[in-house]
């Protein structure tokens, strides 16, 4: 099931970049949910239930590890708004 919402995922964030016009996603995050119609092929059971762009993230809830994932988003933040200095278009459709 890993690999097949793995897979899913990314056809769904590859669906989506164009509103991004070629900048970095900062935080999507796809939920995914099951068993609307019974078949003998798991994958198929499963649907994108949620897209969430820059979600809550609960991070104080995991107190050991919740500044890695600051440090991740912060990161990913500075390549968005570099990449935004340099080209200077809006992210607007």
């Amino acid at each position: 099931i890993k690999k097949c919402l793995l897979s899913k995922s990314k056809k769904v964030l590859k669906m989506l970049s164009p509103m991004f016009k070629g900048y970095p996603k900062l935080v999507t995050r796809l939920d995914f949910a099951c068993c609307l119609k019974k078949t003998n092929n798991n994958c198929a059971n499963f649907f994108v239930n949620e897209i969430e762009f820059n979600p809550g993230l609960y991070t104080h809830a995991d107190a050991k590890d919740r500044f890695l994932l600051d440090m991740k988003i912060a990161k990913q933040l500075l390549k968005v708004i570099k990449q935004y200095q340099r080209r200077r278009v809006a992210f607007m459709i």
